[in-house]
């Protein structure tokens, strides 16, 4: 056989995508991806931001930035806010559990503050938006593979989520049953961290 047609382990077939590709940009081989094995990634470069640069700041004064109080309310804010009075603000997604909602003017914005009996039922706090910086948080996604019948319960996949960090949607297990008795399900785990999470527990 040609020597073209076997190539050696370690030496990629350009034509085939041959062991020693990477995977996208984090040098990670097909062989590690497949193995699930950790590859280490730079942490330390960092961008730096003009001090010129600041988004939405039109909205100065026309906003409120607030931090909801679970998940439930997140999900339905848009809604409450048409039945609590009609309000029409627009909202702006800024990560985890905080938004800015956008008002048409500043009286309308300073109206809804002002009517704490209302928000104070969603939000932990809310307050008038100049550009503050909110602290950075992600709502992540995790799926949990592998998990025997006889633990197939929401009470241990939650507790495979504290391990990691906080628990804001926990999982409905009932409806993941999968083929073959493989079970899998996934959770909304709060992170502060911008890192992704692979883990195997035993």
């Amino acid at each position: 056989m040609a020597e073209k047609d076997a190539p050696h382990e370690g030496h990629a077939n350009p034509n085939q995508g041959g062991v020693a590709s990477r995977v996208g940009k984090s040098s990670r081989s097909y062989r590690d991806t497949f193995l699930n094995k950790n590859v280490s990634v730079n942490q330390d470069e960092v961008l730096k931001i003009d001090d010129s640069v600041e988004g939405y700041c039109e909205c100065h004064k026309l906003s409120v930035c607030a931090r909801v109080k679970n998940y439930k309310v997140l999900s339905s804010l848009d809604e409450l806010l048409k039945i609590n009075g009609g309000l029409s603000a627009s909202i702006k997604y800024g990560g985890g559990f905080n938004v800015l909602l956008v008002f048409n003017s500043e009286h309308e914005c300073a109206s809804f503050l002002d009517n704490k009996g209302v928000w104070d039922e969603w939000f932990v706090s809310a307050a008038i938006w100049t550009g503050q910086v909110q602290k950075y948080e992600r709502i992540a996604w995790l799926r949990v593979h592998g998990i025997p019948i006889s633990l197939a319960v929401d009470e241990v996949i939650e507790a495979v989520g504290k391990r990691y960090g906080k628990v804001v949607q926990p999982a409905c297990y009932s409806s993941s049953l999968c083929y073959g008795g493989v079970k899998r399900s996934r959770f909304g785990l709060m992170r502060t961290l911008g890192n992704g999470l692979r883990n195997v527990l035993r």
